[in-house]
This record gives C-alpha cells, sequence and structure tokens, in this order.
C-alpha cells in the first residue's frame, strides 16, 4: 500500500466515509472500484484547492475496495 500525502495545515479536508456490505458479489467489483474512483474525480476536479480524505474502518469488502481505489 501507498502511504497517504502529507495534509496541508492551511485548509480543512473534504472527508467522504465509507461503509457498505462485506460480501460483493466478484462480478460486480470492478464496477464498484470504477464507479467510486468516479466519484473521487469529481469531487476532486471540483473542489481542486480542498484536500480529500476516504475514511473506512477498513472492514472486508466495500469499506477496504474504497481504501484502496482512494490510495
Amino acid at each position: 500500500m501507498t502511504a497517504a500525502a502529507p495534509l496541508p495545515l492551511d485548509r480543512v479536508a473534504l472527508t467522504i466515509g465509507v461503509t457498505g456490505h462485506r460480501d460483493i458479489p466478484p462480478e460486480h467489483i470492478g464496477a464498484l472500484r470504477a464507479a467510486f474512483a468516479a466519484i473521487l474525480d469529481e469531487v476532486t476536479a471540483k473542489n481542486p484547492s480542498t484536500p480529500v480524505v476516504v475514511l473506512s474502518g477498513l472492514a472486508a469488502g466495500a469499506d477496504t475496495l474504497a481504501a484502496e481505489v482512494a490510495l
């Protein structure tokens, strides 16, 4: 895993909390990864000067998938 970039101390971060199902059907994983990546891309494009943080409990399933996409 890649370490997250340090947050600038002069700005407030936009925090996205993630929670979801543990058992994701394998045929849906690719689409879910792409959808979450698109959401992150849109949020960062609309807020270019705002740090974006993804907060996840890192449980198996949706939490881990989102964290991997965010990194």
